[in-house]
């Protein structure tokens, strides 16, 4: 993996286990396991978070092998935790989004992908996220580092 971005001081605990993981998926192989760390890879090396999702959604996808929205839902809850927290905590506040708050757009997201149905515009708008208290967040993004909003977009992988 190339550089990436300061991991959330919350989820430093869980990194031992994370790498354990996908060191052992790696010595077992599977195609599907495998094509999702790639996914999940290009997607933290992606700069585009609309690319960058595109390739999460991918990985999660193939990872929960989930045909209708109920399952995706109780299968992307039971693996990262329904409450759990989508974005870390920034210097701007705590995005409000949490697994159950999202799960439904993704599934959405990767129906509209894997059968090539219009992405809708929700999904392609720039819009701001709110924080736990109800404020909208601004954040710093890309190499220039200009103003610009947290996309609508609300994957728990957004900020990685």
């Amino acid at each position: 993996m190339g550089a990436h971005r300061n991991f959330d001081s919350r989820f430093e605990a869980d990194l031992p286990l994370v790498v354990a993981g996908v060191q052992r998926a790696f010595t077992r192989g599977g195609v599907r396991l495998i094509n999702a760390l790639n996914f999940f890879e290009l997607g933290l090396d992606a700069t585009n978070p609309y690319l960058q999702f595109f390739l999460w959604t991918t990985a999660i996808d193939d990872l929960l092998m989930a045909i209708t929205q109920a399952n995706f839902r109780d299968r992307l809850c039971d693996l990262f935790g329904a409450n759990r927290f989508v974005l870390p905590s920034t210097e701007f506040g705590q995005p409000k989004y949490r697994v159950q708050d999202v799960a439904d757009d993704i599934f959405g997201l990767r129906s509209a992908i894997a059968h090539g149905q219009e992405i809708l515009p929700k999904f392609r708008v720039i819009n701001p996220f709110e924080d736990d208290r109800g404020k909208v967040m601004a954040v710093l993004l890309g190499p220039r580092r200009t103003m610009r909003y947290y996309t609508n977009v609300r994957c728990f992988c957004c900020a990685a």
